[in-house]
């Protein structure tokens, strides 16, 4: 997704200023500590979450953190939501369901219409004050940044330590 879409919405993401600059989000993970097993690649993820409106959709059930996978050069695309009670995850992807290399980008999603959604005092004051919005069901709420994986796929049938070049 670029960062350049109009959301009928502040959205929560570095590339945007729609939120003051005391908020984050991004769901991010560290090569080094990514595996490969016989079947799948698995991806240790944490998500950094200063937003404290955001943070109580999410405890309410209202909003999800979600990690879209896709590996375009094999059609894979899949969304992997967070626990709501913690902010890490490990993703496990099907390692011969996925070829050249894998998009990452973390999320925040509603989970439901949210008809007066606003973040008091996180809202950018210049655009937004004490404006609300109406969210509709899986609506962004956060977006954070792509990351690309590139996959060494001749590697994928032998046992190697890593497939990432």
């Amino acid at each position: 997704m670029s960062a350049y879409i109009d959301y009928p919405n502040p959205v929560l993401s570095i590339e945007r200023d729609d939120y003051n600059e005391n908020c984050a989000f991004d769901v991010s993970f560290n090569e080094e500590d990514i595996t490969v097993d016989e079947n799948n690649i698995l991806i240790p993820t944490t998500c950094e979450l200063k937003c404290e409106g955001l943070s109580k959709l999410i405890t309410q059930g209202k909003a999800a953190i979600v990690v879209l996978v896709s590996s375009s050069a094999a059609f894979y695309r899949r969304a992997f939501e967070f626990d709501a009670t913690t902010l890490s995850a490990t993703i496990e992807i099907p390692k011969f369901d996925v070829r050249k290399s894998i998009d990452f980008c973390g999320y925040i999603l509603a989970k439901e219409d949210i008809k007066e959604f606003r973040c008091d005092g996180e809202f950018n004051d210049l655009y937004f004050k004490n404006m609300s919005f109406s969210v509709k069901k899986a609506d962004v709420l956060a977006q954070g940044q792509t990351r690309v994986i590139p996959i060494d796929d001749t590697e994928l049938e032998k046992p190697i330590s890593s497939i990432f070049s």
